[in-house]
């Protein structure tokens, strides 16, 4: 090709693309029969191909990713070593903050993954790199098993259908109809009330068998992760989340989050030299107009195309909430994945998944 084409040759580098490129097309990545992720050409393997594609992770990672159960977001920053933190559509100071108060979280999530794998992956160094400070790294320490272990140890053991039976049967009372942060707060003040009187009867198995098991195991570890539940008991910011209606309990716990950070305010976000004088009720109307849009809005289809100004401080502001919401959703796929991994979850159809 590069005889054919003497031009190509002036490119930087470019033999080397190229042959990363065939190595891709040649050895790409596929499931076998079997369930074993493998290249599509098993023979003459390049010695450095985990180079091209990473390092290879347990085969159920991968199954989890094929079938569209967690993203390849946090197995992608451990695969590069690598977290970019990219410039948002619009930069404020309290974005930066909050993506800096979210690295020991993201550390966890990245220490979540690595409960089960091996020691080269849990050695493997990986950092943060930000828009505003390319130069600098700040290192994502979740190789410190100090600090994992004692974040891990608190977390409770798999809640199993019997007693997911007896609560649904009681919280109906409440008005608790499906199985949700509520349901598990609810469960969680239960248990410390009755605490000595063993009217839950507890079950020897360890081992999680049934979706609802799966899904209530998940949901009371992301809570006590994020210290909604402390030794076994609901905190005060678990009492808020608890009264919230199924409904808009995503929104809620993203709130809550950002009020733990004290970024829930009407204080401007955009500070400009040029920026237009403050108005009547502003600060008020900035806070309900923020939290307003957490929430879910049907908009119903016209034939004219709705047109206006986008507001600055509403787009700053949806920056910091998506963040958040990114971080918790990659908390909830890494403990479902660490569940998975350690060989407590035997379920029969993967299938009830979607």
């Amino acid at each position: 090709l590069i005889q054919s084409y003497p031009q190509l040759s002036t490119r930087n580098n470019y033999l080397e693309t190229f042959l990363r490129a065939k190595a891709l097309v040649e050895y790409h990545m596929i499931f076998d029969l079997k369930g074993v992720c493998r290249p599509l050409n098993v023979q003459c393997i390049p010695k450095d191909m985990h180079e091209l594609i990473g390092p290879r992770m347990p085969d159920s990672v991968y199954y989890l990713i094929s079938q569209n159960i967690i993203s390849p977001q946090v197995i992608n920053n451990l695969s590069s070593g690598l977290l970019v933190e990219s410039c948002p559509f619009v930069d404020s100071q309290v974005y930066r903050q909050t993506i800096h108060n979210l690295t020991p979280l993201r550390t966890l999530i990245l220490a979540l993954l690595l409960l089960n794998f091996h020691t080269f992956h849990k050695k493997r160094k990986v950092v943060t790199v930000r828009w505003y400070d390319p130069n600098s790294e700040v290192l994502m320490d979740h190789s410190n098993q100090e600090k994992v272990c004692s974040v891990i140890k608190l977390l409770s053991k798999p809640i199993l259908e019997n007693e997911i039976i007896q609560e649904l049967s009681r919280q109906r009372t409440l008005g608790v109809a499906e199985m949700d942060f509520s349901f598990i707060l609810n469960l969680v003040q239960h248990r410390q009330e009755e605490r000595g009187k063993s009217l839950l009867q507890p079950s020897q198995k360890e081992i999680i068998t049934t979706l609802p098991e799966y899904f209530a195991t998940i949901l009371i570890q992301l809570l006590q992760i994020l210290k909604y539940i402390e030794n076994d008991e609901v905190s005060p910011y678990g009492k808020a989340l608890q009264k919230i209606t199924t409904h808009f309990q995503e929104q809620a716990l993203v709130i809550l989050e950002i009020i733990k950070m004290g970024h829930l305010n009407g204080e401007r976000l955009i500070t400009t030299q040029n920026q237009t004088p403050p108005y009547p009720n502003e600060k008020e109307i900035a806070l309900l107009t923020r939290v307003f849009t957490l929430c879910n809005v049907n908009i119903k289809q016209t034939d004219l195309s709705w047109t206006g100004p986008i507001d600055q401080e509403l787009m700053a502001w949806n920056c910091i909430v998506k963040t958040h919401y990114k971080t918790l959703r990659n908390l909830s796929e890494m403990i479902l994945t660490s569940l998975y991994l350690n060989d407590q979850v035997k379920l029969q159809d993967y299938n009830l998944f979607y």
